[in-house]
């Protein structure tokens, strides 16, 4: 984390005095402007993450039809910790899309560099391009090449295949084929922007209700030594999910067992057949072996669940099991990758909206704390693998 020397009164006074007129001003609108949007971060950021704390308005995030969708801050407490937060710029969406505790993004800088603007398609989902009509393109080129892709390792491999293997294949292609590119979803939120708007703030009605961390340590998909990181989120999650159960006394093998985490993932990356594109299927199959290699008192299992809901979300995270979630639209993934694979370790119950915290084993190498998303309308496109032990 950067330590950063901090002058906090300036900020504090402006904020304070700005708040009023500006809540009022964002009350009478459906679309707010950045200085707005700033009130908003503020007042979040402090119910639920730190008190004390420098925040710096970075850029404006745009929607697939280039108009403006968000407004992206960065923070650094009094201790020099860093953070970021996403606030909607329209109330057709829920306030507080992203917001991240301990942690710095870096998946922006060569966007920045060439002068492209900054697109949110999502949750962790961030891309760069010039304009819309690039970033269409890019979709549709990722699209056509992930088809041919799978239908090549289906015709080259035929004879290698499972009979389940194949149908994943084949259904995957024609998931690919039937997907469109879409805005984030928009729906009714006036109660968590009411929640925000409220000038009033005592314990009994602070925005944060509920939350549980688990400590789970990020590892980065990118590290050097791993052999295909373009393709290894899918190995990297199963590998903090490994370590963390290690870490709270199971007999798991993790990355100390195979030499390193690099080595680690490289062998989970195998026995996945990550060539052919990720899937829950094969995470599950897979993960669920390994977590047994060890096994004497105890047995683990692993589900996948496809019919989300919060609750079953927040009871995995209190039985004390992180759980891995795959984004299974093709948009996921800040390197367009086919689909892309996180580890659930928290959630924020709050008046402003649910919010899964997870460890993305993506987005720069110093992306390492809790990255926390709003579940809705994203739970639309993720499937959930939780474990139990028996």
């Amino acid at each position: 984390m950067k330590k950063l020397l901090l002058p906090f009164l300036a900020l504090i006074l402006s904020i304070g005095f700005g708040f009023l007129g500006l809540t009022a001003e964002a009350s009478s609108s459906s679309y707010l402007q950045e200085k707005q949007a700033m009130i908003y971060a503020d007042k979040f950021l402090k119910e639920n993450v730190t008190s004390n704390f420098l925040l710096n308005y970075e850029y404006e995030v745009y929607d697939v039809d280039d108009s403006i969708l968000g407004y992206y801050f960065t923070y650094a407490d009094e201790n020099g910790d860093t953070g970021y937060i996403l606030v909607s710029a329209s109330k057709e969406r829920i306030p507080i899309l992203e917001f991240g505790v301990g942690t710095e993004r870096d998946n922006f800088e060569r966007g920045f560099e060439s002068g492209d603007r900054t697109y949110y398609l999502g949750a962790l989902t961030y891309r760069s391009a010039s304009n819309k009509e690039e970033l269409h393109k890019g979709f549709n080129d990722l699209k056509n090449e992930a088809i041919k892709k799978l239908e090549n390792e289906l015709q080259d491999k035929s004879e290698k295949l499972t009979e389940e293997e194949s149908e994943l294949i084949k259904e995957s292609i024609e998931d690919l084929r039937n997907e469109q590119f879409k805005s984030m979803a928009k729906g009714n939120y006036v109660n968590e922007w009411n929640a925000l708007e409220s000038n009033n703030l005592t314990p009994s009605n602070y925005l944060t209700n509920e939350q549980k961390v688990l400590a789970v340590n990020r590892i980065w998909q990118r590290t050097s030594g791993v052999k295909n990181p373009g393709s290894a989120c899918g190995p990297t999650a199963g590998a903090m999910v490994a370590e963390y159960l290690n870490n709270i006394g199971y007999n798991v093998k993790y990355g100390t067992h195979y030499g390193g985490d690099a080595n680690f993932i490289n062998h989970l990356w195998d026995e996945m057949a990550w060539k052919w594109g990720a899937t829950m299927g094969s995470y599950q199959k897979h993960m669920e072996k390994h977590l047994n290699l060890n096994y004497s008192r105890q047995k683990f299992n692993i589900i996948a669940w496809d019919t989300n809901d919060f609750n079953d979300y927040k009871r995995f995270i209190n039985e004390g099991f992180p759980v891995t979630i795959r984004f299974n639209n093709l948009t996921q993934g800040n390197y367009w990758s086919d689909w892309h694979f996180v580890v659930g370790n928290a959630y924020k119950v709050t008046t402003a909206g649910d919010f899964v915290g997870v460890k993305d084993p993506d987005s720069g190498v110093n992306n390492i704390g809790t990255n926390y998303f709003a579940w809705n309308p994203n739970y639309k496109v993720i499937t959930l693998s939780h474990i139990t032990v028996y």
